[in-house]
């Protein structure tokens, strides 16, 4: 059976594994080698414990943290759900996909549509009538995963250099209503 919660401190370690998994496989080629080599599970793990205690302050907590389970394993993806960020006046009636990973080895199955429309129900109960969220422009898997699941690149773009190099993002958006 396939299981979509919130997740808990206890996930920590799963879901920093299932993030530099994901990056690594779905970033090569687009970020640098020694960046994606330089992912290390035990910073990212202590990095979600802050995450999941709110330790980041508010800018950096998010509304819903989701993970997608499969037959009571750990976590094989990961989706996190916020405000729009940066946050100002606009955006607060406007919510964010923050991020969504699936471990590679559970790509193709379905959990990642799952965890989608789960964060976008977290983000509707939120009360966000609208989101957006940045993807890769160089990641094609990505953006055709959002566009079959109603996503449109609304013709905002970005160059953001936050991890140390420059990365071209598009902005997608769409409509929210309870599902």
């Amino acid at each position: 059976m396939t299981v979509v919660r919130r997740a808990n401190l206890g996930d920590a370690t799963a879901l920093a594994r299932v993030h530099v998994a994901a990056w690594e496989a779905a970033y090569r080629g687009v970020m640098p080698d020694a960046f994606l080599d330089g992912l290390d599970v035990g910073r990212w793990a202590d990095r979600w414990r802050q995450t999941l205690g709110g330790a980041r302050g508010p800018e950096h907590t998010p509304e819903a943290v989701l993970v997608v389970e499969v037959e009571g394993g750990p976590p094989v993806g990961f989706a996190m759900t916020g405000h729009e960020r940066p946050l100002s006046s606009l955006s607060e009636a406007r919510g964010e996909l923050w991020a969504i990973n699936i471990a590679p080895e559970a790509w193709g199955q379905g959990l990642g549509r799952l965890l989608l429309r789960a964060a976008e129900q977290a983000l509707a109960d939120a009360g966000h009538r609208d989101a957006v969220l940045w993807v890769l422009a160089a990641n094609p898997r990505a953006r055709r995963f959002y566009e079959q699941a109603g996503w449109y690149a609304d013709g905002a773009v970005k160059r953001d250099t936050q991890l140390g190099f420059e990365v071209h993002e598009v902005r997608y958006a769409r409509g929210l209503k309870p599902l």
